[in-house]
């Protein structure tokens, strides 16, 4: 088995584009790859994380990758040039998760700082942060079907609900029984 050509260093984040047949990966060497998933042929490589990659996600259009990573930025990229759009400063810490709205209109990432911040993805700009984090945050997810539904999740093994409207923290839950 001949293995395809990749990061040099062990890999952190993996995606999949939901409209080509295209996966990335990205990790300690602070690239992020990307390759056909049908015949395994690198198709580009990301450049622009400082340090190692810990988040990835398409959005759902397909056109932009988001990644974060420890220096704590989250690049946006345009997929089909494979250019950087924006960089979004507001960590000072680790990013590990990143993720967009089904209407691609918001992004959502956080990390080690327990802080979600809240983009818009056209302008780049920092619409809010939400706290209520006691730890890292480690995943992040909204509603497929309610643009308002976030789910934030981490170390103090908890998740928590948001409107993502309005900033308010509607409930928390035990991770565990």
């Amino acid at each position: 088995l001949q293995r395809p050509y990749g990061p040099e260093q062990p890999t952190r984040a993996p995606a999949a584009s939901p409209t080509a047949h295209r996966v990335v990966a990205g990790g300690e060497d602070t690239r992020v790859m990307a390759w056909d998933s049908r015949n395994g042929k690198l198709t580009a490589i990301f450049r622009g994380q400082r340090d190692f990659v810990n988040a990835l996600a398409f959005s759902n259009s397909g056109r932009i990758l988001a990644s974060g990573g420890v220096d704590g930025q989250v690049i946006l990229w345009d997929t089909a040039s494979g250019t950087l759009k924006t960089k979004l400063a507001g960590s000072k810490s680790a990013i590990n998760t990143v993720s967009f709205r089904p209407d691609d209109v918001l992004l959502a990432s956080a990390g080690a700082d327990s802080e979600i911040r809240l983009w818009n993805v056209a302008s780049g700009r920092l619409l809010q942060s939400l706290t209520g984090h006691q730890a890292a945050i480690r995943a992040l997810a909204f509603s497929s079907t309610n643009k308002t539904l976030l789910v934030s999740g981490g170390d103090a093994g908890r998740f928590l609900v948001w409107n993502a409207t309005s900033g308010k923290l509607q409930t928390t839950l035990p991770a565990g029984s």
